[in-house]
């Protein structure tokens, strides 16, 4: 192999790895053109169309917060209740690579110490009424700081439905206690000002 051709496979793959690690204008990401809002927090599946049964990793995605974001203390995501969860597959930031990866949001801030990742068995479905279901999560980075300007993905998670249509994601913020919330260093509590997620697409199950 000639040094020029060495050169320009090397500029491709770096082109390549580039692309694979930017989690901010990924054509997967909700919102218009894939932007995310700031001081928003979005849900998603990655896949458009599945067949039931079939496993769907729903991602969730935050926009730039308003303020100093270090844990995020809970999420509660909702979802149509014939969803069911696929046991094992809780995975930090962007989906693939190793559970407790810190890519995506949390890559700005590189926890040193990891991720406390939730046991299984406390991931759980809530009946919520209106044919809805809530599934909280946590994301608990150790040895890690406070971050004002990343944004991307939080977390992921897959799912499986057992009813045909369509699929839509949500939030909810408060119920009995927060569900929905983040914090700082010093443990003060915040909201997102936008959880509608109106900008994320819907999932067909077929």
């Amino acid at each position: 192999m000639t040094k020029l051709a060495l050169i320009a496979l090397t500029a491709i793959a770096a082109a390549l790895l580039s692309a694979a690690c930017d989690t901010h204008n990924s054509s997967i990401l909700p919102g218009p053109d894939g932007q995310l809002a700031a001081d928003t927090l979005y849900a998603q599946a990655v896949e458009t169309t599945v067949s039931v049964g079939d496993e769907v990793t729903v991602v969730v995605y935050t926009g730039v917060p308003a303020q100093a974001f270090e844990f995020m203390n809970g999420c509660g995501l909702t979802i149509e209740e014939d969803a069911d969860k696929v046991a094992g597959t809780f995975n930090t930031g962007v989906p693939g690579g190793q559970p407790d990866a810190a890519d995506g949001f949390w890559s700005t801030m590189h926890p040193t110490g990891g991720f406390l990742l939730p046991p299984d068995n406390f991931i759980i479905a809530t009946n919520i009424g209106g044919g809805r279901e809530r599934w909280d999560f946590n994301v608990t980075p150790i040895d890690g700081g406070e971050v004002t300007t990343s944004e991307g993905a939080l977390f992921n998670y897959k799912f499986t439905f057992s009813v045909a249509g369509e699929k839509t994601f949500g939030f909810e913020e408060f119920r009995g206690v927060d569900r929905t919330y983040y914090s700082d260093n010093a443990s003060v509590l915040y909201h997102w000002g936008d959880i509608t997620n109106s900008a994320s697409r819907t999932l067909t199950v077929e």
